[in-house]
C-alpha cells in the first residue's frame, strides 16, 4: 500500500481513473474489550484499531461481511472511527503482541483502490516538488511586492523553517529594517493573476504579466507579489497552497499563533533558533520583564535539549511557561495530584473537571487520553500523566474558554428551519475600505467579508461608462469599481469550509434599464445555477426555505416586478441609506425655519421624519430580466400586519429600528416570517458601527455593519457569529421565531479569579503593567 508520510495534501487520482487490486491484512480476533478490561489491553486493541483505520482510509468500498470483521468502535467506547483515530493518535503501545498474540490474527481480503502508473508518477512528482519548494523557500526568493501606494518594491520573501509563516524585510539592500511576518494560518486563499482589486487598479501591469502574479488573501487584506518569472510564481502557488492545507490539519491556539509570529520576527537571520540574548529580548517584548541573567540562563539550560545554547520554537515555548509559572496554578495542581506521585493522572484530571470546573459532562476517558497527549506535546513518555506545565497549558487553552470550542468548529444548530428563524452575518456598503464620503472602494472588501463568514453583502449599483454598471457610494467622492469584477469575486469566495449556506446580495438599484439588463446578463453568465430563482408564475412564498435547502445558493435581494408587469414599470423603492440621511436632516430642522432644498439625491431615494409622518416614497423602473433574478423582494414597510409574502422584506435605519423594536410582540411576529435588515445611520460618515444587540434582541435577522471598522460593534458581531462553525447563520431562540411566548431567564454569577497577558498602556514595549483597568462584560 503506497502511502505518503506526514499530513501533505497531494493530488489524488480522479475517481473515474481508479483501478482496484486485492490486498490482505491481519485483523485481531480477540474478545471485544469492555470498560472492565485491563487498561493496557484496551489501549493495545484500540492502538491496533487505529492502525487498521489508517490502512483502510483510502478504500473505495467494503462489503457488509468484510466490514463486520473490523474492530467495533462502539464496543470500544467510541462513537465513530474518526473519534478513535483522533483519540489514539498519540497513544501507541509498544507491547501490543502481549495482548494480541500472532495466533489470534485472521486474514481479511479487501479491495484497495490502486493508482495507475501515471497517477503514481504524478503523486511522486508532487511530493518531490513540495520538498524542493520548502528547501528553496526557506532560502528566500526576491519578489516585487505591491505596496499601499500602488508601486512595486523588491522584497526577499522567505518561508520560516517550521513552515508556519512567510516573512520579508522592509529594506532588502540595507541593514536593519522592520520584518513583516504573515502567518499562513491566516491565509484564506492563494490566487494567481489579477485576482485582487489592488492588482486590477495597478496601471503598470499588462495581460502578459498575469502568469507572474501571486496573491495571498487574508481576512482583511491581500499580499500581492510579482514573481521573477511564471515558473517561480507557479512553484510558490502550489507550495503555499500545500503549506496552508497542512496547517489547517494542525489547529493551534491563538496564543501559539501569536507566539509563532513574534518568534519569526525575532529570528532575524532565519536560522530557526534564537540565542540567549535574543531569547531574553523576546521575553521582555512579551511582557516577561525583570529577568536576571542568572535566572534566564538557568531556565534556558533546563529546556535546551541538545545543549547548543540556542532554543528552537518548542523549547522557547517551554521556556516561557517556566517563566510564567503561577503559584495559584501550582496550588490547584497539587490539590488534585496525589502526594505520592510527581504528576497528575487522567483520573485526577477527570476529578478536577467535575469538582472545580463543575463540568457536568466531562470528556470521555478516550477523549481525555487524546487531550493529555496534546497537552504534553510528546514530551512525556507516559501519556496517561499530566505535568504541571501541561495543566497550565490546558487552563490557558481554547478548550477551557468561555465559548464551547466545538461550537467554533462544527455546525451545532438545526439548519432545516425557515430562513427567517436565523440571525445572518451581514455587511453594510461592503465595497468600502474607509469612510462613507471619500473612502476607497475595493473588490477585495467583498472577499474579505465573505471569508470572515459574512452571508449578506451590499452592492450599490450605478450606471457606468461604456454600458458597464459600477458600484460606489452615490453622490460622494468614493472610488468606483466594476460590478462584473465584484460578481466574479463573490462567485469565487462565497462557499468554503463550513460556509456553505446561502449568500444574499443586497442590491441598491440606481441603474438605467439598459444597464439593469447588463447586470442580469453578468449574473447569469458568472453565477449561473447558483442563483436561486422563484418558481415560474409565482409572485411570492408563504414560507422561506431553510439554509440547508439553499446550500451553495445566491439569493438576490432587490426590487421585483409583479407577474404580468410591463417592461420598465415603476415600483416603490424601499428605505435605504439615502432615505435615512434625508430623515436625519428633517429631524434636525423640524422645529426651525424650513431648510434649503437638499442636494440632488438618487431617483430611488425617499425621506421620512423619523418614524412619524408620511414617508416620501419614490419610484424606480425595473427591467423584467433583472426582476426575474430577484428572490427576496424589497418592499416599503407599511406597518405590522400588512399582507406580505414571506420572501418580501424591508430595511430599517438604526434609529427607526430602535423605535420599531419598542413594539416587541408585533416585531417578533413580523420577523418570525419575513426578513428584516437594519443598516447604520446616515450620519456615520466615518464608518463607525452601532450596537447590534438591540436589533438582534428584537428579532432582526440582517443587522448590517461596517466590516472595515474594528470597533465594539464589529467585535460583538465577530464573537456572536464565531459560533455554529462560523457558518454565518445562527438559529434564533424559540421566542423570536414564534415557537415560545417568552424567553427563558437565567442568573449568572461571575467570579474573576485571575488575569494574565495584560497589555501595557498605549501598546508600549517598555515599562511594567501596573494597576491595570479591566472590564468584564456578559
Amino acid at each position: 500500500m503506497n502511502c505518503c508520510g506526514g499530513n501533505r495534501k497531494l493530488p489524488q487520482p480522479d475517481s473515474h481513473t481508479r483501478k482496484f487490486s486485492k490486498v490482505t491484512i491481519q485483523v485481531p480476533t480477540v474478545e471485544p474489550v469492555t470498560e472492565d478490561s485491563p487498561k493496557e489491553e484496551i489501549k493495545a486493541v484500540l492502538d491496533f484499531a487505529f492502525e487498521v483505520e489508517e490502512a483502510l482510509s483510502p478504500l473505495a468500498s467494503l462489503s457488509h461481511n468484510e466490514s463486520n470483521k473490523l474492530p467495533s468502535w462502539k464496543q470500544m467506547g467510541f462513537s465513530s472511527a474518526k473519534e478513535a483515530r483522533e483519540s489514539l493518535a498519540s497513544s501507541k503501545v509498544e507491547s501490543r503482541n502481549k495482548f494480541i498474540p500472532s495466533n489470534s490474527m485472521t486474514s481479511l481480503t479487501i479491495s484497495e483502490p490502486s493508482m495507475t502508473e501515471e497517477d503514481r508518477i504524478s503523486r511522486q512528482q508532487a511530493e518531490s516538488d513540495f520538498e524542493a519548494f520548502k528547501k528553496s523557500a526557506v532560502q528566500g526568493t526576491v519578489f516585487q511586492k505591491l505596496g499601499r501606494n500602488g508601486k512595486f518594491q523588491k522584497r526577499e520573501v522567505r518561508l520560516t523553517r517550521d513552515g508556519s509563516a512567510i516573512r520579508w524585510k522592509g529594506r532588502i539592500l540595507k541593514p536593519g529594517g522592520s520584518i513583516t511576518v504573515v502567518p499562513l494560518a491566516q491565509v484564506r486563499q492563494v490566487t494567481v493573476g489579477m485576482s485582487t482589486g489592488a492588482l486590477r487598479d495597478c496601471k503598470t501591469l499588462t495581460a502578459e504579466d498575469e502568469a507572474r502574479l501571486l496573491s495571498l488573501v487574508l481576512p482583511s487584506r491581500t499580499v500581492d507579489l510579482f514573481a521573477p518569472d511564471p515558473k517561480v510564481a507557479e512553484v510558490w502557488r502550489r507550495g503555499l497552497q500545500l503549506s496552508v492545507a497542512n496547517l489547517s490539519d494542525q489547529p493551534a491556539s491563538e496564543h501559539e499563533k501569536f507566539l509563532r509570529m513574534q518568534w519569526a520576527i525575532a529570528d532575524k537571520d532565519c536560522s530557526g533558533s534564537l540565542d540567549k540574548n535574543e531569547v531574553v529580548r523576546l521575553a521582555n517584548l512579551l511582557n516577561v520583564s525583570g529577568i536576571s541573567a542568572k535566572v534566564a540562563e538557568q531556565k534556558i539550560n533546563e529546556v535546551d535539549k541538545n545543549g547548543d545554547g540556542e532554543l528552537q520554537f518548542e523549547e522557547f515555548e517551554e521556556f516561557m511557561r517556566l517563566l510564567q509559572r503561577r503559584d495559584d496554578v501550582a496550588s490547584l495542581y497539587n490539590k488534585y495530584k496525589p502526594q505520592s506521585h510527581d504528576c497528575m493522572t487522567v483520573e485526577d484530571f477527570h476529578h478536577f473537571l467535575q469538582q472545580d470546573q463543575h463540568d457536568t459532562v466531562p470528556p470521555q476517558p478516550q477523549a481525555l487520553l487524546s487531550l493529555v497527549a496534546e497537552l504534553e506535546g510528546g514530551m512525556s513518555s507516559n501519556s496517561t500523566l499530566i505535568s504541571e506545565t501541561g495543566f497550565a497549558k490546558w487552563l490557558d487553552s481554547s478548550a477551557n474558554g468561555i465559548r464551547l470550542e466545538h461550537c467554533e468548529r462544527e455546525i451545532t444548530d438545526d439548519m432545516k428551519q425557515p430562513l427567517s428563524h436565523y440571525w445572518i452575518n451581514s455587511s453594510h456598503n461592503t465595497y468600502l475600505t474607509g469612510d462613507q464620503l471619500r473612502g476607497k472602494s475595493s473588490v477585495d472588501a467583498y472577499r474579505s467579508a465573505l471569508q470572515q463568514g459574512c452571508r449578506c453583502v451590499e452592492l450599490d449599483c450605478w450606471d457606468g461608462e461604456n454600458g458597464q454598471p459600477i458600484i460606489y457610494h452615490g453622490h460622494t467622492l468614493t472610488s468606483k469599481i466594476s460590478f462584473e469584477d465584484v460578481i466574479s469575486v463573490i462567485h469565487d469566495s462565497s462557499f468554503y469550509g463550513s460556509c456553505q449556506y446561502p449568500v444574499i446580495l443586497s442590491i441598491e438599484m440606481h441603474c438605467s434599464l439598459p444597464q439593469q439588463e447588463k447586470m442580469a446578463e453578468i449574473c447569469e453568465r458568472i453565477l449561473g445555477q447558483t442563483i436561486q430563482l422563484l418558481p415560474d408564475g409565482v409572485d411570492g412564498l408563504d414560507e422561506l426555505p431553510s439554509p440547508e435547502e439553499l446550500k451553495n445558493k445566491i439569493l438576490i435581494k432587490g426590487k421585483r416586478l409583479k407577474q404580468g408587469a410591463e417592461e420598465g414599470e415603476a415600483v416603490s423603492e424601499e428605505e435605504d441609506e439615502g432615505a435615512e440621511e434625508e430623515a436625519h436632516a428633517d429631524n434636525q430642522e423640524e422645529e426651525k425655519t424650513p431648510p434649503p432644498a437638499p442636494l440632488q439625491s438618487s431617483a430611488s431615494k425617499f425621506s421620512f421624519a423619523g418614524i412619524r409622518g408620511t414617508p416620501k416614497v419614490k419610484k424606480i423602473n425595473i427591467h423584467p430580466k433583472w426582476s426575474r433574478l430577484v428572490y427576496l423582494d424589497s418592499i416599503h414597510f407599511k406597518g405590522f400586519g400588512s399582507p406580505a409574502f414571506a420572501n418580501q422584506m424591508s430595511s430599517f435605519a438604526e434609529s427607526k429600528m430602535g423605535k420599531l423594536s419598542q413594539s416587541v410582540t408585533p416585531f417578533r411576529r413580523h420577523s418570525g416570517v419575513q426578513l428584516a435588515r437594519v443598516y447604520p445611520a446616515g450620519f456615520r460618515v466615518d464608518s463607525t458601527n452601532y450596537d447590534p444587540t438591540p436589533a438582534w434582541a428584537a428579532g432582526a435577522q440582517l443587522v448590517a455593519l461596517n466590516f472595515q471598522t474594528g470597533d465594539r460593534g464589529m467585535w460583538l458581531n465577530h464573537c456572536k457569529f464565531a459560533n455554529n462553525g462560523g457558518c454565518g447563520y445562527l438559529l434564533k431562540p424559540k421566542y423570536l421565531t414564534g415557537a415560545a411566548s417568552s424567553p427563558d431567564r437565567i442568573e449568572l454569577t461571575v467570579e474573576v479569579l485571575s488575569g494574565q497577558k495584560l497589555p501595557k498602556p498605549g501598546r508600549a514595549t517598555k515599562g511594567e503593567v501596573i494597576d491595570p483597568f479591566v472590564v468584564v462584560e456578559i
